[in-house]
């Protein structure tokens, strides 16, 4: 892997949060009021929207738990694209919003395959969601 070089302000606040435990909580909200990408395997709308029957990219977690695959920046998901021959597609959207279409068993990972990001239990996403009062709904 190479070394992780910023490309925004959340990936700073990421880095941060990373080096010292006092800068998570810092994080955690800029990241609720912040843009994500996520790798979809089909191709957006003509609109921009996402197609209701896109599946967006889960990973199966060392946990044992499926996660719903999140970037913090668009050539984090775009370097995921590449290696993926199903999720070629990308989408940008708030994370709150994304937060609302994660259903209770799934789980979410920040900047799979990164140097820079993190794993959340199911559990964790639903302490998050209620924290932050976010109900679940549809991210699309």
């Amino acid at each position: 892997m190479n070394a992780f070089t910023p490309a925004n302000p959340l990936e700073e606040a990421l880095l941060g949060a990373q080096q010292d435990e006092a800068s998570q909580n810092a994080f955690i909200a800029l990241l609720m009021d912040s843009e994500v990408g996520v790798m979809l395997d089909k191709p957006l709308l003509a609109d921009g929207a996402w197609d209701p029957e896109a599946a967006p990219m889960v990973l199966e977690r060392s946990g044992g738990f499926p996660a719903l695959a999140v970037f913090t920046a668009p050539e984090r998901a775009i370097a995921a694209g590449i290696h993926s021959n199903s999720y070629q597609n990308g989408k940008a959207l708030p994370f709150r919003q994304l937060l609302r279409g994660i259903q209770p068993a799934l789980g979410l990972v920040l900047n799979p395959g990164s140097l820079v990001g993190f794993d959340m239990k199911p559990e964790d996403v639903t302490e998050l969601k209620r924290a932050f009062g976010v109900e679940t709904g549809s991210a699309s």
